[in-house]
């Protein structure tokens, strides 16, 4: 059986220039032009045929035979953040980080399809290899699907975390919360300060739909089950002297139950009708993002951590339940097909850890080739042991 972490040291340099590449030439959202041609040119240099989708990501495709199909996916986009981390190769576009490690994963994916291309004779079934645009605001996911050429029988992602334990793999069950950002803007009428009852003051009804919300997380959610709901960003009037016509505030829910999510919008949306019309103002709730919660396939994610420990050895951890707050799009593929995110843990250096999407933040990389050969991995064993091969000597398993 190949393994993938034996061959991926050879590569380890190219793997580190890419990445390098990527960090100082961040971009945001679906507007990522270099990003994309520099995913193209490194495709083709390793005799791929990528394709660049309208949404700003970027498709290959590796293997002789449609199914079963699996697909690989990194995420392109970087954040609106201004670079401390005091890296040689940092960001040359100011006010722009990759601070979350996309140009990380980027760079390991293209390190496992130059492996993979090297031995696609032996792959069993196809592998798409997957660009995808615009995760942190949550809306690259449900675009790039759209334009998918086929229907992956499973789909894999890798996602690097700063830690300051040992570097170690780790495969969850449960995993992350889904992310709902809500706006509400409260419409009153503009008055001078010294006539307030001429007005009809939207600050105060702001003000008291926030702190609803947040009451609403401690009295009426099942403190069993994790949630967080943050009021981040609060907007009303310009000067001491004169009452604001409008008022708005933003926020974050995010939540790993989705009958419990589902119920506290119903509640969030009562409380804005509510306390608009006590007030006398126009109130309105938009939720202008969301994605469900990302739960790793439990029978996928056994193959995971069993491929992984049989190719890697130490550095992989036991697979364990964990909830995490922070929220991915990746969700969406778990929606349509059998998914798994595993992540790849990047010791930091000493005194200096910092978690992601934070502008110090750093990222190992000596470990990138140890997450290109997890990418090539879990796809060629996958592919082994759901082909039509495998089925007819009955060592298909679901």
């Amino acid at each position: 059986m190949m393994n993938y972490f034996e061959e991926a040291q050879r590569h380890a340099a190219w793997i580190t220039a890419q990445r390098h590449f990527f960090h100082r030439h961040p971009e945001l959202g679906f507007e990522l032009p270099k990003t994309q041609a520099h995913l193209c040119e490194a495709l083709r240099e390793i005799g791929l045929t990528p394709r660049q989708l309208k949404c700003g990501g970027v498709l290959a495709e590796l293997g002789g035979k449609e199914k079963p199909c699996i697909l690989l996916r990194a995420d392109m986009d970087a954040l609106p953040l201004t670079e401390c981390s005091g890296v040689p190769f940092a960001s040359e576009h100011p006010g722009v980080m990759h601070a979350c490690g996309h140009d990380t994963h980027m760079a390991m994916l293209l390190g496992a399809a130059a492996m993979l291309k090297q031995h696609e004779a032996e792959l069993q079934g196809k592998v798409l290899i997957c660009f995808q645009p615009a995760e942190e605001i949550m809306r690259g996911a449900e675009a790039l699907l759209q334009e998918l050429p086929t229907e992956p029988d499973f789909a894999f992602a890798l996602h690097i975390f700063p830690t300051k334990l040992q570097l170690n793999f780790s495969v969850k069950g449960g995993y992350m919360s889904s992310s709902d950002v809500f706006a509400v803007t409260v419409t009153g009428k503009s008055a001078h300060g010294s006539t307030p009852n001429q007005g009809r003051n939207p600050l105060y009804p702001a003000m008291e739909i926030a702190q609803a919300f947040i009451a609403m997380m401690n009295n009426e959610k099942d403190p069993r089950t994790a949630g967080a709901l943050s009021v981040c960003a609060f907007h009303c009037g310009e000067t001491h002297n004169i009452i604001p016509n409008s008022c708005w505030f933003k926020g974050t829910l995010r939540m790993m139950d989705e009958q419990e999510r589902r119920e506290l919008h119903t509640r969030m949306r009562e409380t804005v009708a509510f306390i608009g019309k006590a007030h006398r103002v126009d109130a309105e709730l938009v939720f202008e993002a969301s994605v469900p919660s990302l739960f790793n396939d439990p029978i996928l994610a056994r193959k995971a951590q069993g491929y992984l420990e049989r190719a890697a050895g130490q550095g992989v951890g036991p697979l364990e339940e964990k909830r995490n707050m922070v929220s991915e799009d990746f969700a969406l593929f778990g929606q349509r097909m059998p998914a798994v995110m595993f992540e790849l843990l990047s010791r930091s250096p000493e005194n200096a850890h910092y978690p992601g999407h934070n502008p110090r933040v750093t990222f190992d990389d000596s470990i990138l080739h140890r997450g290109a050969a997890a990418y090539a991995q879990v796809a060629q064993d996958y592919l082994s042991e759901y082909s039509p091969a495998a089925k007819e000597n009955k060592s298909y398993a679901l």
